[in-house]
């Protein structure tokens, strides 16, 4: 059902506390550890060694277009990935190159998907959050409290959709009607696709000390059914398993994180002349919303005289069932770290079968 426009004017404020867990110990920086290629598919991928990946400092600034020409990308890349799906403990059939690097408030990520049948990568949805099923995907989760269980997912596609979930208990709860700020360009050419992603730290929250975060990257290949992990995940599971994800160090002490600050404006006016009038009534309001990053831990959201004329409409749904039908909440005032407003399970429209698929 279409939510009720809300009219009387009115200020609405939240503050949301976000507590980070202890940062677990690992092995100091170096580059990452790649995975030997496998003739045999391995019994238990998760018994497999976690890779590592150092994050490097930029030397210049980089040109977002897709076009990987900048010093960082000429470095050793992250590689190795293994297929969940069709073929659980395979090499991928694909070669993937992963790099990571940081500068100027942002977190770069960067990829070359090679592919023998660049004619064969498929693109069939542009939207914003579109549904990574039934395309060819690339994602990163980013474990920003290195807890292994909270994260963020950034995904894109050939044609540079962008997607972005929020995800708590290792996939039990996603929020796919979080935002972050963030950009990507990606590109095609004869040896398949590029990716180039700018993440500004101020968009995540993330521990205010430590320089290691769990880190994993996703591939997923349409044409062959095929889903490949650099950090190998069993079938059973999906991208969000942060348990089972790798490392990322050498991250700078000195992030933005946390240090959030937006500004949403809007202004609403309408005319009216009744039939065979001559008087045009007018009615003129707006209105602004409001993100404070205070501190690490506190965030503020105000909103004043909400209208939330900007949120897409909910989908429509034929009910032919005696279930009542759950619409997810879209508002970005109540999206933020919703899942710490929970009681008990997770909310029915945001929960995750964790069984094997």
């Amino acid at each position: 059902m279409p939510r009720p426009p809300i009219r009387p004017r009115r200020v609405l404020v939240r503050a949301a506390f976000v507590v980070g867990l202890p940062v677990f110990p690992v092995a100091g920086p170096g580059a990452a550890q790649e995975a030997p290629d496998r003739a045999e598919p391995v019994a238990d991928v998760s018994a497999l060694p976690r890779p590592t990946l150092a994050v490097r400092a930029l030397t210049g600034p980089v040109r977002l277009d897709g076009i990987l020409d900048e010093p960082a990308w000429q470095t050793e890349p992250a590689t190795g990935f293994i297929q969940a799906e069709p073929d659980e403990g395979l090499t991928a059939t694909q070669h993937t190159h992963v790099w990571v690097a940081h500068g100027d408030g942002n977190l770069y990520v960067a990829a070359r998907l090679h592919d023998a049948q660049a004619d064969g990568i498929v693109v069939n949805d542009i939207r914003k959050d579109f549904d990574e099923g039934a395309q060819d995907v690339f994602a990163v989760i980013l474990d920003t409290f290195h807890d292994r269980r909270n994260g963020y997912v950034f995904m894109t596609n050939a044609a540079g959709a962008r997607a972005d979930r929020q995800i708590a208990n290792e996939g039990r709860e996603v929020n796919a009607s979080w935002d972050a700020i963030w950009r990507v360009e990606t590109r095609r050419d004869d040896e398949g696709w590029t990716v180039e992603m700018e993440i500004p730290f101020r968009s995540i929250r993330s521990a205010p000390v430590g320089d290691v975060w769990g880190i994993n990257f996703s591939r997923r290949i349409r044409r062959n059914n095929e889903i490949a992990f650099w950090a190998a995940i069993p079938r059973a599971y999906a991208l969000t398993r942060l348990s089972l994800a790798g490392t990322l160090t050498g991250l700078p002490g000195t992030r933005s994180a946390g240090r959030d600050l937006r500004f949403t404006p809007y202004a609403l006016a309408n005319t009216v002349r009744g039939t065979g009038g001559s008087v045009f009534d007018r009615e003129l309001q707006g209105g602004l919303d409001l993100k404070w990053g205070m501190t690490r831990g506190l965030a503020l959201d105000l909103t004043v005289n909400p209208d939330f004329a900007q949120v897409e409409a909910d989908e429509q749904r034929v009910n032919l069932t005696q279930f009542s039908l759950f619409f997810p909440e879209k508002r970005e005032f109540f999206l933020e770290n919703s899942g710490l407003f929970y009681v008990g399970d997770a909310a029915r429209n945001t929960r995750t079968n964790l069984q094997p698929r």
